[in-house]
């Protein structure tokens, strides 16, 4: 009975039928996560790249004028969700600008203009409200009777894969120009 055994277990050694497919069972998943967590992570990259672009040109935008009407300020706002193309800013993101102003050295800087673009993300801005004190981003030190516009732009970003281990969040990025042609944004009319 012995001899049965050990000449089947040989014979059963020398034998390779089922090893790539006992291998590939055993690496397919690993090759799947890597694959899936590839493509979230250019996902989120190419996304957070886009809101970069999306603040600093809205910053850019508005702050190139001595004053802004509502009706620019809505095109600006419009503009965004053409950038943040093909995200879907429009129900997943919010702009909001402001308007900065330290008046004199011993006070603190005051949030002299604020807007918020459309959308239904809950979102409320991180430089401050508008008449009140500004908190101004990394250490930002104004110089007396100087402003500066900034564009915080928000999104709620979803994994498409992996929504177990990774939770949906809000991706915040902010912007800040100096206005070129007057030392402040005023809000006119139109």
């Amino acid at each position: 009975m012995m001899t049965v055994t050990a000449r089947w277990l040989r014979r059963l050694r020398r034998s390779e039928k089922g090893t790539a497919a006992v291998e590939f069972a055993l690496v397919a998943p690993v090759l799947a996560g890597l694959m899936l967590s590839g493509y979230e992570a250019s996902r989120y990259i190419f996304l957070t790249q886009k809101l970069d672009r999306v603040s600093s040109t809205i910053a850019d935008i508005a702050a190139r004028g001595e004053t802004l009407s509502n009706t620019e300020v809505d095109s600006i706002f419009d503009a965004a969700n053409h950038l943040a193309s093909p995200y879907d800013f429009a129900n997943s993101g919010r702009v909001i600008l402001t308007a900065v102003r330290l008046d004199d050295e011993d006070d603190p800087p005051v949030v002299t203009y604020q807007r918020t673009s459309a959308g239904s993300l809950s979102v409320s801005s991180r430089i401050g409200t508008q008449g009140g004190d500004a908190v101004l981003p990394n250490g930002l030190v104004l110089d007396e009777g100087a402003s500066a516009i900034f564009a915080e732009v928000f999104f709620a970003y979803e994994p498409f894969f992996g929504g177990d281990f990774v939770n949906a969040y809000t991706i915040y990025k902010v912007s800040m120009y100096r206005p070129r042609s007057s030392n402040q944004m005023v809000q006119t009319g139109g």
